[in-house]
């Protein structure tokens, strides 16, 4: 199989996943897209942490247990719809059968930092997730071409890029490292509404 460009491979993921609200990987299309190759499309927003890779510490149903019960702190944030799809979305990125050696389940720092991003952005239109290796969560909204993917980190922090198009068809490409609590602030001048609100 020919070698995908970075904007293909992110293209395809972003096409395959819709159907399911999960990122699947484009070189094989069953499985969900664990995002181990980010550093070669986009290496000043994933960046792979190759140290300190092992065994999974906690258990992936440990983590899954641990999530659902913490979103529930989130309740009035997140309607009934939007958790049960979160549920299974995390659901299939810890399917353990689709997972690589190193592989390691998600961290609680990252899915904090997501949840309080979500709040911040309180989308109607639920994102598509994914995982780096080292488990730290991917969210994407939008298409192919106009999109904007956030990688969640310890501490608040949330790496994220954009691709906006503009009258003309021009594109306009932006990135920046944040505090999830001033996500929205950053994303203003592109208008982030089209991305985030369903209708």
């Amino acid at each position: 199989m020919n070698a995908l460009s970075p904007t293909q491979f992110l293209n395809d993921a972003w096409t395959l996943g819709k159907a399911t609200d999960t990122w699947l990987d484009p070189r094989d299309r069953t499985r969900p897209f664990r995002a181990r190759d980010l550093h070669f499309l986009a290496p000043d927003l994933f960046a792979v942490e190759m140290e300190g890779m092992g065994n999974p510490e906690p258990e992936s149903h440990e983590i899954l247990a641990w999530a659902k019960q913490h979103t529930s702190q989130f309740a009035v944030h997140l309607s009934t719809a939007h958790r049960q799809r979160l549920f299974a979305q995390l659901d299939r990125l810890h399917d353990e059968d689709e997972w690589e050696e190193g592989d390691q389940p998600m961290r609680r720092d990252s899915f904090i930092t997501f949840l309080h991003g979500i709040v911040v952005l309180k989308p109607t239109r639920w994102p598509s997730l994914g995982m780096t290796h080292d488990g730290y969560l991917l969210a994407s909204w939008g298409g192919a071409v106009d999109h904007v993917s956030a990688q969640f980190r310890a501490d608040d922090e949330v790496r994220w890029s954009l691709t906006q198009e503009q009258a003309g068809g021009k594109l306009v490409h932006a990135s920046g490292l944040n505090s999830a609590l001033e996500l929205r602030r950053f994303l203003a001048p592109y208008d982030p509404d089209h991305w985030f609100r369903a209708g």
